[in-house]
This record gives C-alpha cells, sequence and structure tokens, in this order.
C-alpha cells in the first residue's frame, strides 16, 4: 500500500499542464542559469584586455611602411622592377645550378667499335650513285608508287 511522506501532504497538487510544461521551463531556467554561472567562473579568470593603438600612442610608431608608397612614390615601380629582375635572376641561376648537379650524373658513354672497312665502301658507293641519280634526274625516291588499277 503506497504512503505519502508528511512533505509530500503539504505541497499543493499540480495540473498535468504544470507538470509537463512548468517542469520543462524549470528546466531550461536552470540548465540556462548554470550556463551563466559557467561563463562567469570562466571570464573571472580571464584577465587579458587589448589595448588598441592609435596613431600617436607608443604602440603604433610612425613607419612608412615597407612599400614607402607616400614617402617615395616615384621609386615604387623602379623598386619593383628591380626586385623582380633579381628574383628573375636567382631563380635562373639555381635552375641553372640544379641542371649541372643531374647532368653529372649521367655517367653512361656507349663503347663504339670501328666500322669495316668494306662496309664503310658500300655506304660510300651507295652515297655517290644516289647523288649520281639526283643530277640525272632518275631518282626513284621522289617518284610514288603507281597504284595498280583494279576497274
Amino acid at each position: 500500500q503506497p504512503w505519502l511522506t508528511k512533505k509530500s501532504k503539504s505541497t499543493r497538487a499540480r495540473s498535468w499542464a504544470e507538470m509537463s510544461t512548468g517542469d520543462q521551463r524549470r528546466r531550461e531556467e536552470r540548465r540556462r542559469m548554470m550556463k551563466l554561472q559557467a561563463t562567469k567562473k570562466l571570464m573571472k579568470e580571464a584577465t587579458f584586455e587589448p589595448k588598441i593603438a592609435t596613431k600617436n600612442s607608443k604602440l603604433a610608431p610612425s613607419t612608412d611602411g615597407h612599400l614607402r608608397i607616400l614617402s617615395d612614390p616615384e621609386s615604387y615601380v623602379d623598386r619593383v622592377r628591380s626586385r623582380t629582375h633579381a628574383m628573375n635572376t636567382k631563380t635562373r641561376r639555381v635552375q641553372q645550378h640544379a641542371d649541372l648537379k643531374e647532368y653529372a650524373e649521367c655517367t653512361f658513354h656507349p663503347q663504339t667499335k670501328k666500322v669495316p672497312k668494306y662496309i664503310t665502301r658500300i655506304s660510300q658507293t651507295m652515297k655517290m650513285a644516289k647523288e649520281l641519280r639526283k643530277q640525272q634526274g632518275l631518282d626513284d625516291s621522289a617518284k610514288k608508287p603507281e597504284r595498280p588499277e583494279w576497274r
């Protein structure tokens, strides 16, 4: 048999609406408060305050800047050209060095033998015959072979 405690008897009865939406609202409120307390605790530990630098403050000393456009605008294009030229020269030098280093690793040198004299004579004879045919206009290599007529 269920029985009620003294505290249960002293509380008032709640409706179904209070139990569903009311409890949900209380839970959300409690969650929000816990989150707020955690944020406050975290912010209490954070002591950093950024300092904004103005033109006259000690944090931002007056400098012309790297490009010097305001102090020397006429020479800007010349300075850019000279830097570009220097960069291209350096790049070319590095590429040549890399090429030389790569070619230094090439160690293959083929071993060849002299051709026998009779083959050299045959080659010379063929060369002379070809030149003679060219002079006489009888060059066979210039003519296309004729196709036979099938029809």
